[in-house]
């Protein structure tokens, strides 16, 4: 009895569903021991992307070690998740910028992902659960298409301001302000403001839609210079929209407030015929 017994639980321990836990980080360390969520009916697989210590000094050498890194670690998570359509992926990041768009961007045909973002009142992991009833605000798409020829210009700015608005002076520092511009924001920007499922899948829509606009719109574009200002839920989702074949090359911005310029680095995201790359702008006084 005490043998049938101890066969059944195997064989229920071996149907558990698997969740891959990504847990990325670069920006400060945090515990992943709270989360919220109740993961005692599955086998959890935690795949971890550390760049912290390498992110403490920004160098050429730390970001493209980080990159490097980074690579390696979602072709881990690619080659564990291919072709196994029970395995659930759950994100928790907090990361820079650049860094969470590439990965939601490397991983955009692997995976459909569930979120938890960092509650740094409470110290622990929240659920962007699946609220279909619950209103979220709506995003406003600003345009200045005055600045050049529609036919003739190869290169653009999208900002997309969530958390925090992109004022246009910090674009400028970086001597962009001769471009077509395209601002995707809420009114007004908010911290927190990811509050649901929905909400992610409608955003990324419509930013996904703008790239489409802007393919169209342009017939010779060759370059999108991307600004983000958004929780991390919301940046790799944004990330995992873009596609190398569809898409001009896209350069992903880092913004650092102390800094001058305040968008120090950047990454333009990888193509089929280009690796990534990266430029650190020169301190200005």
């Amino acid at each position: 009895m005490l043998g049938l017994k101890f066969y059944f639980s195997t064989k229920k321990q071996e149907k558990l569903k698997s969740i891959v836990l990504i847990q990325h980080s670069s920006i400060q360390a945090v515990s992943y021991a709270i989360i919220d969520k109740d993961f005692s009916g599955f086998n959890l697989e935690t795949y971890s992307i550390n760049q912290i210590e390498e992110m403490k000094t920004i160098d050429s050498g730390n970001i493209l070690h980080a990159l490097r890194e980074q690579e390696k670690a979602a072709e881990r998570v690619s080659s564990r998740i291919d072709g196994s359509s029970d395995i659930e992926v759950a994100y928790l990041g907090l990361a820079h910028i650049p860094l969470t768009v590439l990965l939601g961007f490397r991983l955009s045909d692997k995976l459909n992902a569930s979120f938890f973002e960092w509650n740094q009142n409470e110290f622990k992991w929240d659920s962007i659960k699946s609220k279909p009833t619950l209103q979220y605000p709506p995003l406003f798409l600003d345009k200045n298409e005055m600045a050049q020829n529609t036919q003739i210009t190869k290169e653009i700015v999208i900002k997309v301001g969530i958390t925090y608005p992109i004022p246009d002076g910090d674009i400028y520092e970086l001597q962009l302000q001769d471009l077509n511009s395209y601002y995707l924001h809420l009114n007004p920007p908010h911290r927190n403001a990811i509050i649901s499922s929905e909400q992610l899948k409608a955003y990324k829509k419509e930013f996904r839609d703008l790239l489409d606009q802007v393919n169209q719109q342009y017939p010779h574009l060759q370059t999108i210079h991307l600004f983000i200002a958004g929780q991390p839920s919301l940046t790799y989702t944004l990330g995992s929209a873009i596609s190398s074949r569809m898409d001009a090359e896209i350069w992903i911005y880092n913004h650092i407030r102390i800094e001058n310029p305040k968008y120090k680095w950047r990454i333009r995201l990888p193509r089929k015929e280009k690796p990534i790359e990266l430029t650190i702008h020169e301190w200005r006084n």
